[in-house]
């Protein structure tokens, strides 16, 4: 710094405050365009014990008339969620997360989940021979948004047809959906991947798919690419229970599988979420974390009724808001 300022000093002034206002403002606009960019939900979780503080990771991107690249939204919003047990549950159930989430919402929700599925791939390096990797986000999403899938469908049917009879139902559909009239895509997975000791993510290639991680942000991607108007919604795992070599139940946070703890994959998620600029709704914190987990959950990952509610609620705050901000914008450029 004292370098610095000595190079300075025996600078022309004339010279020096040019350079230093230059500074000033590049400084300011890098600030604002990084604020502007997502903002905190500014969510208070409710069911904390005394004394105890949880940060909660929520980055919200509201959705914008100039996001939507020429887009008109339906009024009544068609939503898309994709994962696994979350939203599987008692799929036909009134208690069922995605039948809770629509409720609180009125949105036309579209429950594509699979059960037993996982985020990451479970085939090596190379052609996929695991069936249930084409029920990872990416490859779903290349089932919705590629024009041609013949070959992908062909693979498919021989290597994955049924091996799930939801799974089938969901490529099917996907297969046909036109994806100009979704709204909104909402995925959450639970922490299947984590105790089974997925890999979370490769730094050198964060589009991975064979990653957690990696699949999420590389679906994320193509959808962007090809649909921009669409919202995309990350919600992480719930807390869950890792389980040791006696069946007891432990902290995920004390449980590292393969290096990684559970919170872990959710802070990763949360930093591709600000790179892609989509929003994402911090679970593991703010809804279901280590301090109300056993009120919210049926055994080491699953949720029960109320957990599910927890869950919803916390959708439908933020969903809403998104979108009530949308309708703002659009009445004051009027």
């Amino acid at each position: 710094m004292k370098k610095f300022l000595t190079i300075l000093k025996k600078l022309n002034p004339h010279i020096v405050i040019p350079i230093l206002i230059v500074a000033a403002l590049l400084g300011t606009v890098f600030f604002i365009a990084k604020w502007a960019r997502g903002v905190d939900s500014e969510y208070d979780p409710d069911a904390l014990e005394e004394g105890f503080e949880i940060e909660v990771l929520d980055r919200v991107y509201y959705v914008y008339p100039d996001n939507l690249a020429g887009h008109i939204p339906n009024e009544t919003k068609k939503v898309l969620c994709f994962g696994n047990a979350p939203f599987a549950d008692d799929r036909d159930s009134n208690d069922n997360l995605c039948n809770l989430m629509a409720k609180e919402t009125g949105a036309d929700i579209i429950n594509l989940s699979i059960p037993d599925s996982y985020l990451s791939m479970g085939s090596p390096e190379g052609n996929i021979i695991d069936p249930l990797d084409y029920y990872t986000f990416y490859w779903l999403m290349c089932f919705a948004a590629l024009d041609d899938t013949e070959l992908l469908m062909n693979d498919y049917n021989t290597i994955a047809r049924g091996t799930s009879e939801i799974g089938d139902q969901v490529v099917d559909y996907l297969s046909e959906i036109d994806l100009n009239t979704v709204d909104s895509i909402v995925l959450m997975y639970d922490a299947s991947d984590y105790l089974i000791g997925r890999i979370k993510e490769t730094p050198e290639n964060v589009a991975n798919p064979r990653t957690y991680c990696g699949n999420m942000f590389a679906g994320i991607e193509l959808i962007q690419s090809l649909y921009p108007h669409i919202q995309i919604i990350i919600m992480s795992p719930t807390y869950a229970y890792a389980i040791d070599e006696d069946g007891n139940y432990i902290s995920s946070d004390i449980i590292k599988v393969e290096g990684e703890s559970l919170s872990s994959y959710a802070i990763t998620q949360l930093n591709l979420c600000q790179v892609a600029e989509v929003t994402f709704i911090d679970n593991i914190y703010g809804t279901v974390h280590a301090d109300n987990a056993d009120m919210y959950l049926t055994d080491n990952v699953h949720l029960n009724v109320d957990g599910r509610k927890a869950v919803s609620t916390r959708f439908a705050e933020i969903f809403k808001a998104t979108w009530d901000r949308y309708y703002e914008r659009l009445e004051s450029e009027k």
